[in-house]
């Protein structure tokens, strides 16, 4: 009885954990491509989708776009769209300002979550060089950021 029970135990979960030590096939896991302006990863722990770390968004110097969604629950798709002109001013913009170039390299979690987090990291290739901030739970929408976030910072977060 304990074998057969301890037989049907591993035939369920080890091809769960060999699923799931594949790895991600996202690109934040690859060098950034030429031409990028922003790049935004994400990678969430506890409770959170899989897998992970998710390319939030990538947005080329010409417009290009691209974003991954899952495919299946452990498998990525990367979707493409264009940014409009003005879209892409504007971004460029936000990421030149005094407030982004000088924001801190990584802020803290102010948001604790109960059972997940996340970790965003923001890749600015702008004139300037590349810039690096990385964000503990950021929510774009909270209406506390004000007091922990330049304005810029949270304005481009909020735009893409």
């Amino acid at each position: 009885m304990r074998t057969a029970f301890l037989a049907t135990l591993v035939a369920f979960v080890v091809p769960i954990v060999s699923a799931q030590q594949r790895g991600s096939t996202s690109a934040c896991l690859y060098d950034v491509p030429p031409g990028v302006l922003l790049n935004i990863c994400e990678h969430e722990y506890g409770m959170a989708p899989i897998p992970t770390p998710r390319l939030k968004v990538r947005i080329y110097k010409d417009g290009r776009g691209e974003h991954e969604e899952n495919k299946t629950w452990n498998a990525l798709l990367k979707k493409k769209f264009r940014v409009k002109e003005e879209d892409l001013s504007e971004i460029e913009r936000l990421s030149a300002t005094e407030g982004v170039q000088k924001a801190l390299e990584r802020y803290p979690a102010y948001n604790i979550g109960a059972d997940s987090s996340s970790e965003t990291t923001v890749d600015i290739y702008g004139e300037t060089g590349h810039k690096r901030i990385i964000l503990a739970n950021f929510f774009a929408a909270d209406r506390e950021n004000k007091k922990h976030y330049p304005a810029s910072l949270i304005s481009l977060m909020e735009k893409v």
